[in-house]
């Protein structure tokens, strides 16, 4: 009895040690620790960021921030009684891979929510919505029958590479030549291009083409579209699979949404009106 007791004792001994050996080195280690459960032990939210006006912008002699999104997450901040540290100014895209290698925990400045880093990152409610539309010169008239036909190869598109326009212009015009400028360029300068005839067409958020407009009147214009060429979500990014993390700072939009504090920010930033689209209520007083 007392033989098979020991073989049984040396057969547990030696399966516990091959089970160890094909597990991966620090398996045995604890967990890692979730973006959301690091912000909830330091109170903080690290920020990354991008200055684009007015949802992100930067005073270039005090570097003191401001903008929608400054605002805005100030105010989750007291909400969520968390402090909001602004780490790491970023790109467009490359804040995609800032994200996944944990050098912030969200994005600040507003993200369009998109399918292409959608793939990779996770986005919180929407805070409002940004209509994209296509600039040409005032006189050019080729596209207001049908948009499409700028999908040709004698067609000329500029715009920055990695953003939401971009993205768009290779989806729905994929045949039409690309003139790109670098992520840290100037979102104006695609409009810049087609008003000096270096390009046919642009496409643009309505705030970013309303801006040059007021600007430098006369030199360009919507083509008619029965409704914007997209609409995008604007909102906050961050890692995928921070469930805990995204549904905390949902729950803190919906509170300043409904109270009412997020349409005043709005409204103090926007410089154009119309230029953005306004999130709809998701119910109805007893008296409407």
């Amino acid at each position: 009895m007392r033989h098979h007791l020991l073989t049984l004792a040396a057969a547990v001994v030696i399966a516990f040690l091959l089970i160890q050996s094909y597990l991966p080195r620090g398996a045995a280690v604890e967990a890692k620790e979730s973006v959301y459960e690091r912000v909830l032990r330091t109170g903080a939210i690290r920020c990354g960021y991008h200055v684009w006006e007015p949802f992100l912008t930067k005073d270039i002699n005090t570097g003191v921030l401001g903008g929608i999104y400054y605002d805005y997450l100030n105010a989750l901040g007291r909400v969520l009684t968390l402090k909001i540290e602004w780490v790491e100014e970023t790109g467009f895209g490359p804040h995609v891979e800032a994200l996944k290698n944990d050098r912030f925990d969200v994005m600040c400045a507003g993200d369009y929510q998109n399918g292409a880093r959608g793939r990779f990152i996770d986005y919180t409610i929407p805070i409002l919505y940004v209509p994209l539309y296509a600039y040409v010169r005032t006189d050019d008239m080729r596209f207001d029958a049908e948009l499409a036909r700028a999908n040709n190869s004698t067609i000329k598109i500029a715009t920055v590479e990695g953003t939401t326009p971009f993205i768009v212009a290779n989806r729905d015009f994929p045949n039409a030549q690309k003139i790109t400028h670098p992520e840290s360029s100037e979102l104006t300068m695609p409009l810049v291009d087609v008003a000096t005839g270096k390009a046919d067409l642009s496409i643009a958020g309505a705030n970013v083409g309303a801006g040059y407009l007021a600007k430098n009147p006369g030199q360009l214009r919507i083509v008619p579209t029965p409704q914007p060429i997209r609409l995008f979500g604007s909102s906050l990014s961050l890692r995928k699979d921070e469930h805990n993390l995204r549904r905390m700072l949902d729950a803190a939009t919906h509170e300043l949404l409904y109270s009412g504090e997020l349409e005043a920010i709005i409204k103090k930033h926007e410089q154009y009106p119309g230029s953005f689209f306004r999130v709809a209520k998701p119910y109805a007083s007893a008296h409407e």
